[in-house]
This record gives C-alpha cells, structure tokens and sequence, in this order.
C-alpha cells in the first residue's frame, strides 16, 4: 500500500491519517475498547435512531459465533456451554435494569418487546378489563399496536401531552376507569428526549390495580434505568440504541405481570414467559457488552455527550441564526428537537446530505410526506412540526463534528429557502415577495392536510 503522504496529528486524542489519498479517522477515546478506524463521511448526529456497535460489543459477538455455536436448548456440552453465555448475559441486563435474572425476557428489540407487553396483557383472560391507555407521543409500534387492538373490541384512550412535550401523571389518573388494564407510556420521547414522569404514573397505575409498561428504548444505556424503583410492571429496550447490537432487544416482566402476559408466538417455548424461538447467543453476547460498558463509562459518556449539544445548541440559535429550538421539558443527554421556520425539514436535511446524516424524526416514519405526529401533539402547528430536526448527539460524537453540523445545517437552510422562495415566485408569476423568514415560502394550505394520528383513528372508527 502506497503510503506516502500519511501523517499523524495528535488533538483531542484524535490521529487523522490519509492513507491510499483517501482521510481516515482513527478515534481513541476513555468510552471505547481500544480505538476504531473509520472512514470519513458525513457527521453522524442520528444516535436517537441507531448507534454503532463498539468494538467491545463486536469481539464479544465474534467470540461467541466462533466457540459458543451450539443451540442454548440443547442438553449436550455444546448446548450447556452456549447457555452459559446466555445466562451471563441475562445477568449482565439485570444488573443494568435493577431487575431480577428472572424478569428478563430476550426479544428481536424494542418493537416486539412493545407489542409483546401490550398485546400480551390485552389478550389475557387475566386482565382486568377493556380499556387501554396510552399516550398519543408513543412509537408507532405502541400506537399501531394499540389500533390493532382497538379492532378486536378493545376501547383505547390516548393522552396528549402539554405544551413541553410531557404527559401530566394527573391526566392518566383522570383517564383511569374501573376497567382500565393497561397503561402504556414512554420513559423519553425518541423525537424530543423528554423524559416522562414514568415513576410518578406507576404509583397512580398501582394504586388502582392497573399493570404500567413504559417503553425504555431511548434510556436503557443512556442514563440510569432502575426497573424496581420505576416500578414498571413490563418495560422494554433495545440493543442497537445503546451500542449493541441490531436484532436484539428485552421485556422486564415483573413477578406481578407474570400471570396476564400472554406469550404472542406459537413455538417451544424456550425462554422463561413462553417467548418461543431459539435465542441468539452471539447477539446476547454482545448486549451483554454493551450493558457492561455502560456500567463502566455512563457517567463520562453524559458528561460529555451534554457538553457537546450545549455547545450545538449555543451555536445553532446565537443571534442572526434562523433555528429555533422546540419547547421542551427534562430531556435525555444528547436529544435536541430544533426547526427553522420558512422551509420544510426534509429539504434542509436533502441539502446536507453530504455533510451531515440527521433526521426530521423517527426512523420508522422515514418516507411519510406528514410532520411528526409527536410535535403536533405537543401543540407545534403543522407549518413547525414540518419544519423541525432531530439532532441525536452520542458519545463518539466530536467538537468537529459539531462544528460542521452547525455549517451545514445553516448552509442547508439558505439554499432550500432560496429555493423555495423561488418556486414561490414563479408559481406567483412574481406576485410579491416572502415578507420574512417566519413564514413559509411553500404556500401550501396546511390546514387542510389530516396528521397520521388523525387518519388512524379515523380508519379505525371506520370513517
């Protein structure tokens, strides 16, 4: 390999290396094992949606594929010694959570585990009635779910959150009904990181003797998740949203859910709670990891993560900026929901696609023409939900990567707003000019457009 050229330059324990003309980022830092290669791209600033997978998570899956390959379920040595590491994976969660070794069920992720907890109880002969509640800022999976639900007879009650993007403990207790058997609500909002007072609707749930199930798939591994003194009755989380791996999540069931969770797939039922399906040992491995390195730098990783967006946040909405940062309550470390009026988020994001890989919101809304369902529940009018930006900030994020969100992000901006003014002009036939940034260039009539909750309900009530 040619090799000419190459230097090394040594700041913020970062070495830049060009290699073969081409620049790669060689990182060390006190969060991972040893150091990672990478190639350049655009800075990533969509931890919310995924992270990568540390180096610690991947030896430990690389070890486990190359000599622990026998099935878990199987009575032979090869077996027993593939469930050892199980075992010391469930462990490893448990230890996390603040949860016994035998409240935790391993599932695909967070999806499964949310329709596993909601469906399951719902199903239950067990349960205590036919209401289920839940708040209208849920994952789609949570609100799909529920809709699901609502088709087989099952009555659901959604909870709007205030204008901070939190849902009010009072406003479940006022929704509670003598049937209610389910409350669901999300520990962080995966849109806006605010944190909901998931201790304080648990207390309400128990005091009617209704089973809680939050949602934990943006704080497992982010800040401390203590299942016990939440007092959850089912929470779920998922591996590659806190440097594990994809294809891997839990549910932790509480000894008092145990009796009304009903298992929603047919099989042999091979963990604890009837989860049918051969459990993936090498994926257990390396959620194990990724709990372990939580345990030894969640601490360092916040401290840095929220010195880093002070610092985006600063700079993005210092004065003659166009950004706005959305109303918010107590977020998770790294979680910042910002918009900038006049031009639509996708167009901004289109046009720094080469310099910044971010999001108008969830993942799993990617493709949707609509505004976030989420900020329109908090009060945003359609024109702002339009117009917002996830950015999610993790720990191997760097002050240069800051440096250049921020130019792209206000580079992005001039270029589509000058687009979309443009486009006004000549469908205007010149008509007059955008009077200010406040106001979008666009000309769409907004109030006319039906947000995907609203369109869901109505497809349930059959309207």
């Amino acid at each position: 390999m040619n090799r000419e050229g190459v230097a090394f330059r040594l700041e913020r324990r970062a070495i830049v290396v060009a290699l073969a003309g081409q620049v790669w980022s060689y990182r060390c830092n006190d969060f991972n094992k040893g150091c990672s290669l990478r190639r350049p791209g655009p800075a990533y600033l969509d931890f919310m949606a995924s992270t990568p997978v540390d180096p610690s998570v991947i030896d430990a899956m690389t070890d486990a594929m190359s000599h622990d390959w026998g099935n878990p379920h199987s009575d032979h040595a090869h077996g027993l010694q593939a469930s050892k590491i199980v075992e010391r994976s469930r462990e490893a969660l448990a230890a996390l959570l603040g949860a016994g070794e035998d409240e935790i069920l391993f599932t695909s992720g967070a999806t499964e585990a949310n329709n596993l907890a909601i469906k399951g109880v719902m199903s239950s002969a067990e349960r205590r009635g036919n209401h289920l509640l839940v708040s209208s800022i849920e994952h789609k999976c949570v609100l799909e779910a529920a809709g699901s639900l609502m088709k087989s007879g099952i009555e659901v009650t959604e909870i709007r959150p205030g204008s901070d993007g939190r849902i009010r403990a009072e406003a479940i207790a006022q929704a509670l009904r003598p049937d209610t058997a389910l409350v669901s609500v999300m520990h962080a909002n995966n849109e806006t990181g605010v944190i909901q007072p998931v201790r304080e609707i648990a207390e309400i749930c128990h005091r009617q003797g209704v089973l809680f199930h939050t949602d934990a798939a943006q704080t497992v591994g982010k800040i401390d998740v203590d299942f016990t003194y939440i007092g959850a009755d089912l929470l779920s989380f998922s591996g590659h949203k806190f440097y594990g791996p994809k294809g891997i999540g839990g549910l932790a069931v509480s000894r008092a859910a145990r009796l009304r969770l009903v298992p929603q797939l047919d099989g042999g039922g091979q963990q604890p709670l009837g989860r049918s399906g051969t459990v993936p040992v090498p994926l257990c491995a390396g959620l194990a990891a990724a709990a372990r390195l939580y345990e030894r730098h969640g601490q360092s990783a916040r401290t840095h993560i929220q010195s880093l967006q002070r610092l985006f946040e600063d700079r993005v909405t210092r004065k003659g900026c166009p950004f706005t940062i959305n109303p918010h309550a107590e977020r998770i470390p790294g979680c910042t929901s910002l918009r900038a009026e006049g031009v639509n988020a996708e167009d901004i994001l289109l046009h720094a696609r080469g310099e910044l890989s971010a999001s108008t919101g969830s993942a799993c809304n990617s493709g949707s023409i609509e505004p976030s369902y989420v900020l329109l529940a908090q009060g945003l009018s359609f024109d702002e939900a339009s117009s917002s930006v996830r950015i999610g900030i993790g720990r191997t994020t760097s002050e240069a990567d800051i440096d250049r969100a921020v130019t792209a992000l206000l580079a992005a901006y001039a270029t589509a707003y000058r687009a979309a003014a443009c486009s006004l002009k000549l469908r205007t036939r010149g008509a007059g000019r955008v009077a200010n940034w406040g106001k979008s260039p666009v000309g769409t009539n907004h109030a006319q457009r039906t947000p995907w909750t609203a369109r869901r309900q109505d497809a349930l009530r059959g309207t």
